[in-house]
């Protein structure tokens, strides 16, 4: 935000996913978008979440039914940390956090911050582990992992998200700072006249050390080669043998990797 709160968000825009042009008709930028940078976090709390037009479509989940309001309110990275810290009490777990840092050269830019010093500052306040995987850092621009590595020295695991063609990526690059990488799906796997193969990405990037989380399973839309959620999983899982993945669909992605269901 303007007044530098991190916010629990997919975008550094809100147009699509609040109420935000209901409340503030007269706050986006010549691109017609609203920017939460432009906003202080005060004036956030008067704004509520809506569902994505295409969540509401027959059978999918979304943040309310078609046609329902939704009063759910945007959260702070530190409101969402002592959420998941009381369903964890309440419930006997321990609940890791796995964090993308949106655009940090826009916001170095706009705001003259390092999101990545102002993001390990949030985290030591709140008390945030930083023993095993508990905490990853990820992102997309390799200039802010590399200062969160270097500079910054992290306790923080880093993840590389990717995206482009699996032979032009420089892993080694990666390895020097990076715990892993985050691949797309498309970057992992192909089809050919014999069946489903690995493009060698995930080979490649377990002999230097990398751990494998590629994005995202989606019930609703698979990757090129695959014709089936549950092929996706199956290649994901026993083929390439990653450790880890995005998914919109929680659990069914738990239903992937455990024998029986989680109570």
């Amino acid at each position: 935000t303007k007044d530098r709160i991190f916010v629990v968000s997919h975008d550094i825009t809100m147009d699509s996913t609040t109420n935000v042009k209901d409340v503030y008709p007269t706050r986006q930028r010549a691109d017609g978008k609203y920017y939460f940078v432009d906003f202080t976090w005060k004036e956030l709390r008067l704004i509520s979440l809506q569902p994505r037009p295409e969540c509401n479509r027959k059978g999918e989940t979304s943040l309310s039914a078609p046609g329902i309001a939704c009063d759910q309110r945007l959260l702070r990275l530190e409101d969402e940390i002592r959420l998941l810290r009381s369903l964890d009490n309440a419930f006997g777990r321990r609940t890791g956090l796995y964090i993308e840092l949106k655009s940090p050269s826009f916001h170095r830019k706009e705001l003259g911050i390092s999101m990545g010093a102002h993001l390990l500052e949030t985290l030591r306040a709140q008390g945030v582990e930083s023993d095993n995987e508990s905490c990853l850092i990820q992102c997309f621009e390799d200039e802010e992992l590399i200062d969160l590595h270097g500079r910054l020295q992290s306790p923080y695991k880093l993840i590389k998200q990717m995206v482009g063609r699996a032979n032009s990526v420089d892993l080694n690059a990666y390895s020097r700072y990076a715990y892993g990488i985050g691949p797309s799906l498309a970057m992992v796997a192909r089809r050919t006249d014999h069946g489903v193969e690995s493009t060698g990405l995930v080979e490649k990037a377990k002999e230097l050390g990398l751990k494998v989380h590629p994005y995202t399973v989606r019930r609703d839309q698979q990757p090129a080669w695959s014709q089936s959620l549950d092929q996706t999983h199956s290649i994901r899982v026993q083929q390439l043998q990653g450790e880890g993945c995005f998914t919109d669909f929680p659990d069914l992605g738990n239903q992937a990797v455990t024998p029986t269901p989680l109570p």
